[in-house]
């Protein structure tokens, strides 16, 4: 891990005593079967034990807050989205039909717009 950690420190010493333990090829019983005693410590706690900030997170692959994976789920959802065909909200309001108004351009009301069928402008 880090060469400047004792691993007498109370930070991970849980995590040093299990890995020690497998290392040994001890076992845990646990409903009936037998596992390795090893310990994960949630992402939490290591990005809190390490001083992981934002900055270091978005360059990191697996030790990374809820939020900031959201946000990768999120952005990588939207490039899916977009590979896709589909435009972003922006583009989207600018081409509807709420704002183009065509009705307008027939001089005609919308609802009326909408009866005949949404007529073209010539």
């Amino acid at each position: 891990m880090d060469p400047n950690w004792g691993y007498r420190s109370s930070e991970l010493s849980t995590l040093y005593r299990k890995a020690r333990a497998f290392e040994a090829g001890e076992k845990v019983e646990f409903n009936g079967r037998r596992y390795p005693p090893l310990y994960t410590p949630k992402n939490d706690t290591l990005i809190s034990l390490l001083s992981i900030g934002d900055d270091e997170q978005k360059q990191l692959k697996t030790i990374i807050s809820r939020s900031e994976s959201r946000t990768r789920d999120r952005l990588r959802k939207e490039k899916k989205r977009r590979a896709a065909g589909v435009v972003d909200r922006a583009t989207w309001e600018a081409s509807a039909l709420s704002q183009t108004k065509p009705w307008e351009a027939l001089g005609m009301s919308r609802r009326t717009w909408y009866r005949k069928g949404k007529p073209a402008v010539n």
